[in-house]
């Protein structure tokens, strides 16, 4: 399969485009509950090479619990599964730019800082230097009863971890908001007046105490 993804690659480059646009290429395949059904790396093909690869046995999948991080196996393939996918895309990478030298790859995704990167194999910080440009899916705090003080301090922090795994390199968000819903710009001025508020019962508190 990505011998044949490259090779697409490498004919639409070389037919004229100018960019590829990647939308979350994830080993995850299952949307299972908790850490069920979301290994797709357990077929003898993936297993076999795993353990030729790193020399472990494969661990099996954590089940309803959460993995053990301390088994050297277990985050060998953890490291393991995100290079499939950062190798794929380097490959993928390098197959347009054969095709096309100033084709450009934009790869689209919806991991944070948060156990979703270890789910679907695939993680930010590895992005850079296998893709041109990094587009952030961010479903956001956009409607007004997401909009608590806690998750619009969840959406910075994600702004920033991105800004920074990025680098040097533009960044951008993909933002889902739909039609009919209060305006993000407003939703963030409320957000910054209820922080103040809370600053000034703060020291109000303080005062008293």
């Amino acid at each position: 399969m990505e011998g044949f993804s490259c090779c697409k690659a490498r004919r639409l480059a070389a037919a004229g485009i100018d960019g590829v646009w990647l939308d979350v290429p994830f080993l995850r395949f299952d949307f299972g509950e908790d850490w069920r059904e979301q290994w797709p790396s357990f077929d003898p093909w993936a297993i076999a090479r795993f353990e030729a690869e790193t020399g472990y046995t494969v661990p099996r999948p954590p089940g309803r619990s959460w993995p053990d991080w301390d088994d050297p196996a277990w985050r060998a393939f953890v490291r393991w599964r995100y290079s499939l996918v950062s190798g794929f895309l380097a490959d993928y990478r390098t197959a347009l730019r054969e095709g096309n030298p100033a084709a450009v790859l934009i790869v689209e995704t919806s991991v944070g800082p948060d156990v979703a990167a270890t789910q679907r194999g695939s993680s930010t910080l590895d992005l850079p230097g296998v893709c041109d440009v990094t587009a952030h899916e961010h479903g956001g705090p956009w409607r007004s009863v997401e909009a608590t003080y806690y998750t619009w301090l969840r959406f910075l922090a994600d702004l920033i971890f991105w800004r920074h795994t990025d680098g040097d390199r533009p960044a951008w968000l993909l933002p889902y908001v739909k039609a009919g819903e209060p305006d993000p710009v407003e939703m963030a001025r409320r957000l910054i007046e209820e922080i103040e508020k809370r600053r000034k019962a703060l020291k109000l508190q303080d005062a008293y105490s």
